[in-house]
């Protein structure tokens, strides 16, 4: 395939990754209103609170990206990592 090919794909690939993670933060506090976070939330010193909430469909995306790139890398690298465990 010719390089600008390559090079338009890759960049409808990167818009759509992006506008699906838009998506995914905008939508993150749908669900779990702020009386629900008041109501779960842990006072620190008298005037600090930290609400909690489950985890958002844009943080379970994100650590399931890293994990399969973590992954893949580890592959790819295989032959410097098997020199650690297999001296």
């Amino acid at each position: 395939m010719n390089t600008n090919v390559n090079l338009a794909f890759f960049t409808v690939v990167v818009i759509l990754v992006a506008s699906l993670l838009i998506y995914l933060a905008l939508r993150a506090g749908r669900g779990y209103s702020v009386d629900d976070t008041q109501a779960h939330a842990e006072t620190f010193g008298g005037g600090i609170q930290e609400g909690h909430g489950g985890v958002t469909a844009f943080v379970a995306v994100w650590i399931i990206a890293i994990l399969i790139w973590a992954t893949v890398y580890l592959i790819q690298h295989w032959s410097q990592y098997a020199v650690v465990f297999f001296k």
